[in-house]
């Protein structure tokens, strides 16, 4: 138990006990997106605040900790695996039983005046929101990002396989699966995703959808609507850091991390307009338009 981050949340039962006694504010926040959307930068900048107990990826890491690849994949309501299941207990509870890496901002964590804060997950199954909204009833505060943006840089991280495999992409292809090269599966891997996370906050009336390009356009107005969404305070400081992370002013190995928060926003929101042919942004556009989808029209490729 040396690699939990809290140090009360060291002691197994008597920590979920301690932890469920002294519950943080109702409800937790969900920041939730497509892997490579921009949810780590969204994710700590609201993490950031005083009054949040920031979780970043507590189901993702946990099932990759215990031998899965697998990070975006359906779970069913009533099977969900059980590794999942026991991390989202304890992460939607505010019982930080995870190491650092999960809980980057460990000091949040003290007991000390703990139901004046509220939790807040970041996470990246967008399969996943059916169960969690079921189970958890979180406030959620979606992400999507320009579809060619997203395969860009599954492309330049390596990430061609795994959920590009998926049966809810085998189903869908317009074409043999032979046939279908990385573009196309990436734009009905996209679309079916977003269809189903769409129709799982469709009618649930605690949820709110950003486009990461009008955060980037705009990030001080837009972090100031999430805060108020979110009822998190807004402060100065918080401003301040927004500012910071949004520099254009970035490190090599700050560019080369897929967690990273600091990014020039201005430089990064239509970047892929200039890596990808156009025959690639055309495959990827006419799979991605298969399904109903209102965001990103034909005017916006």
């Amino acid at each position: 138990m040396r690699s939990i981050a809290a140090q009360w949340a060291r002691f197994g039962l008597l920590s979920e006990c301690l932890g469920k006694g002294l519950r943080p504010k109702s409800p937790p926040i969900l920041v939730m997106s497509l892997p490579r959307s921009g949810s780590s930068w969204v994710g700590a900048v609201l993490g950031h605040n005083r009054y949040a107990l920031y979780l970043r990826e507590p189901l993702t890491q946990s099932r990759i900790r215990a031998g899965s690849n697998s990070v975006v994949f359906p779970v069913e309501r009533s099977q969900s695996p059980p590794v999942y299941e026991r991390a989202a207990t304890h992460a939607f509870s505010g019982i930080p039983m995870f190491p650092p890496s999960i809980v980057p901002f460990s000091k949040q964590w003290r007991l000390w005046r703990r139901w004046r804060r509220r939790v807040v997950v970041k996470e990246v199954n967008p399969l996943a929101l059916d169960w969690l909204i079921e189970q958890y009833h979180p406030r959620v505060i979606f992400l999507v990002r320009h579809p060619a943006a997203v395969a860009l840089s599954y492309r330049q991280l390596g990430w061609t396989e795994g959920a590009l495999n998926l049966p809810l992409v085998e189903d869908n292809l317009p074409c043999d699966a032979r046939e279908a090269g990385f573009w196309t599966r990436h734009g009905v891997f996209q679309g079916a995703v977003l269809q189903n996370a769409l129709q799982a906050l469709d009618g649930y009336g605690d949820a709110k959808i950003y486009r990461y390009e009008d955060i980037c356009r705009n990030p001080i107005d837009s972090f100031r609507d999430m805060y108020d969404f979110a009822d998190l305070p807004w402060n100065k400081s918080i401003r301040q850091y927004i500012v910071e992370t949004t520099s254009e002013h970035t490190t090599a190995s700050d560019s080369n991390n897929p967690y990273r928060v600091h990014r020039d926003t201005h430089a990064i929101a239509e970047a892929w307009r200039k890596k990808i042919e156009k025959r690639h942004v055309h495959k990827l556009r006419e799979a991605f338009h298969r399904f109903s989808l209102s965001c990103y029209s034909a005017g916006e490729w």
